[in-house]
């Protein structure tokens, strides 16, 4: 919560990359920064240079290991729905190309609650880029009432 406080409420007091200097008022060397060679890629659990229509069943099974779970079921192409298990031994029916597409099922869909600091535990595609703003001791839960209202609380 300091964090967030400690961003203000004008913009005038935010600073931004494009002037050499972070959130957090360190300066860095912009062209450094935007060189790619310096970039951390995020792993998806495939040969991202692959066509799409050149992914096969271990691919898949790599993807769904990234996120924590497994797939089940068999691979007979990108449209043919496959048996998942996520993170917490849910079973989900999904079609490769949606799995391909960035898609994982995770209580956020059924429960509209936003706990990326639990799931970025288990699900290293999510770690990768939750842990770019977040700390990895937080345990927030973001979730919104029946008035639709957001909320935080420790888990």
């Amino acid at each position: 919560m300091e964090k967030y406080e400690a961003l203000g409420t004008s913009w005038d007091h935010f600073n931004l990359i494009d002037d050499g200097v972070l959130s957090d008022g360190t300066k860095i060397n912009l062209a450094e920064y935007k060189d790619i060679k310096n970039a951390k890629l995020i792993d998806y659990g495939y040969d991202i240079d692959k066509d799409i229509y050149d992914l096969r069943e271990e691919d898949f099974k790599n993807i769904a290991l990234l996120h924590g779970g497994k797939m089940k079921g068999e691979f007979m192409d990108l449209f043919t729905p496959v048996l998942f298990e996520n993170q917490d031994h849910e079973e989900f029916y999904m079609k490769p190309y949606s799995v391909y597409a960035g898609h994982w099922y995770n209580i956020t869909y059924r429960e509209y609650k936003w706990d990326f600091d639990r799931l970025s535990k288990k699900d290293k595609l999510y770690a990768s880029i939750w842990y770019d703003s977040h700390e990895k001791n937080e345990d927030k839960l973001y979730y919104v009432d029946q008035d639709f209202n957001a909320h935080m609380e420790d888990i």
